[in-house]
């Protein structure tokens, strides 16, 4: 069972959220409830978003839960398909860390990371994409137009991921804005 904070704005329920909906792990088992901090103290949580395995085991940090999940549901190439994909989304899943009450310098660095690339780990989308993308969600759309027009590979990229099958029908769900399409008629 995955708990995930019914809080709006949590990074990581967000992108567990997102990744439960995207992969459409309730085919595989995977039942998710939104509860509030209360009710995970009430279960003997001591955070959220925790994973509880059938054998009464719980997870806490993000990069373990979502890696328990794709393991359960025979979906571990999601993760990276190779020992580089892998060493990409260790990386990617220390940003928060790396980069915090630093926005600008993380737009800058992913946009950096996307130059010449469809996906920031692989030739389609990863984990790491999925967590990049919540991650800046916010950030996006509060960006102005000229900003994004400037992160020219970040918008295509986070344009792109929006839209995919998936990740779109989730965003609501995951507390993630839709971001309008960038209209460079927009930009003085």
């Amino acid at each position: 069972m995955l708990f995930l904070s019914e809080e709006k704005g949590c990074a990581d329920s967000g992108f567990l959220s997102l990744l439960a909906g995207y992969l459409r792990l309730e085919l595989h088992g995977v039942r998710v409830s939104r509860i509030s901090v209360a009710q995970a103290g009430a279960l003997g949580l001591s955070t959220l978003p925790a994973f509880v395995t059938e054998e009464g085991k719980a997870l806490f940090s993000s990069a373990g839960i979502a890696e328990k999940l794709l393991d359960s549901a025979g979906l571990g190439f999601f993760a990276g398909a190779d020992s580089r994909e892998a060493a990409a989304l260790g990386r990617f899943f220390a940003y928060p860390r790396e980069f915090e009450g630093k926005t600008p310098a993380l737009l800058e660095q992913l946009n950096s990371e996307l130059e010449g690339r469809f996906f920031l780990a692989g030739n389609s989308i990863r984990l790491a994409d999925l967590f990049a993308f919540v991650l800046v969600a916010q950030a996006v759309f509060a960006a102005a137009p000229k900003e994004r027009a400037r992160l020219s590979n970040l918008e295509r990229w986070f344009s792109h991921v929006q839209s995919m099958d998936g990740v779109r029908q989730n965003l609501k769900e995951a507390g993630v804005p839709l971001v309008p399409k960038l209209d460079l008629r927009q930009i003085d």
